[in-house]
């Protein structure tokens, strides 16, 4: 798991919220040593629960996911998905005076 930003800081398409780092499913799962998110890989907002898509990891563009986007999950991680991602919209919006982005 990375414990330092490793993506240039941006606002994320769906709420706003500025993010300066990511990692793949793989990695947090412990089944992939490298964290970093490649073109196509599926992100959640920490924010707000959105599923995201990375466009481009070097910038940290992202965009919504389409239901297509999530194809080619398997079941068990599309329920790791929708499980945090409850999980983040019931636990609330992060306050926006930790955003580092002005």
């Amino acid at each position: 798991m990375i414990n330092e930003p490793n993506l240039p800081v941006r606002r994320n398409p769906c709420c706003g919220y500025c993010v300066d780092a990511a990692e793949t499913l793989e990695s947090v799962l412990g089944e992939q040593p490298n964290p970093w998110p490649r073109t196509g890989d599926l992100t959640l907002c920490l924010n707000c629960g959105a599923i995201l898509v990375f466009i481009d990891p070097i910038t940290n563009q992202t965009r919504l996911a389409l239901p297509k986007d999530g194809q080619t999950l398997s079941g068990k991680r599309r329920r790791m998905l929708v499980r945090a991602q409850k999980y983040i919209r019931r636990r609330g919006w992060i306050p926006r005076e930790r955003e580092r982005l002005s």
